[in-house]
């Protein structure tokens, strides 16, 4: 009874402080090694996020990641996204995720395509169901849908733009959809060093401003590192490239009142960074 009873004052801090957003979104290793940066990260990295840039990608992408928010087992969630090329420029995927325990219990499904319109430019749109589980409480579910664009504006710097459930639709009173609106820029210093930046402004909370460096120290290994504005978490991960074609993601972001967040995908994608 007084685990029960934690925990659901524990999902009450954890909805004040992202603004009672329904979905918890677990982002994957390399976006949480980054503070949360997602609308321009690339690749099967792109599966939860911004998924426009799978467009164009010549092979499938699956990325299976787990997260255990500020290291409690009743706050995992667990995530799977596949996509598929259909033609040269077009791609289709789909997600799975699951978040929370018996009594309080966040469930989605989504349906994503991205079609690549010219070499350095793609779009994407994602139609989702939201199903929120509160045990003796009943169930509730609703719609959410998400718009995605990323591309390169010169050689080197990337950029991602993602909207979400704007028009702010609740699962119930007091539990709201992700709904916000995302740019981000990638920058190239050179083969080793990227800088990544976010702008997030969720509907009915301030913005956060997110920035990042992720440091290839070898072919097979990569570090990172990054801090967000609201509420202010730091932020550190790595990726290993087991195969060619599969890598393991770590990350673990800090919130300074309410712990540790540690995130684990297996991802698997072609060894050569897409273009967008």
């Amino acid at each position: 009874m007084r685990r029960t009873l934690l925990v659901l004052v524990t999902c009450l801090v954890v909805k004040f402080c992202v603004s009672q957003q329904g979905i918890v979104v677990n982002t994957g290793g390399f976006s949480s090694g980054i503070a949360g940066i997602s609308a321009v990260t690339s690749g099967a990295n792109a599966l939860f996020t911004n998924f426009s840039a799978t467009a164009g990608a010549q092979s499938s992408l699956f990325h299976l990641s787990t997260a255990r928010r500020f290291n409690l087992s009743e706050l995992s969630s667990y995530s799977a996204g596949a996509a598929v090329p259909l033609s040269q420029n077009g791609v289709i995927g789909f997600e799975l995720s699951t978040y929370g325990f018996e009594l309080f219990q966040d469930r989605f499904v989504a349906v994503k395509y991205a079609h690549r319109l010219s070499e350095n430019f793609a779009i994407s749109g994602s139609l989702g169901f939201d199903i929120l589980d509160l045990g003796d409480f009943g169930q509730k579910s609703t719609l959410s849908y998400q718009i995605g664009i990323s591309g390169i504006i010169v050689d080197g710097l990337r950029f991602g733009f993602t909207t979400s459930n704007i028009d702010g639709p609740d699962i119930e009173a007091e539990t709201r959809l992700v709904s916000d609106i995302r740019v981000g820029f990638a920058y190239e210093v050179s083969d080793k060093v990227e800088l990544l930046a976010e702008l997030d402004k969720p509907l009915a909370d301030e913005l956060n401003v997110k920035v990042g460096i992720d440091y290839k120290l070898h072919q097979k290994l990569s570090i990172r590192s990054g801090y967000n504005t609201s509420p202010g978490q730091t932020s550190f991960g790595f990726s290993y490239w087991i195969l060619d074609n599969l890598k393991t993601e770590l990350a673990a972001l800090y919130d300074p009142v309410l712990g540790i967040t540690p995130v684990l995908s297996i991802v698997r994608e072609t060894s050569q960074k897409p273009k967008s």
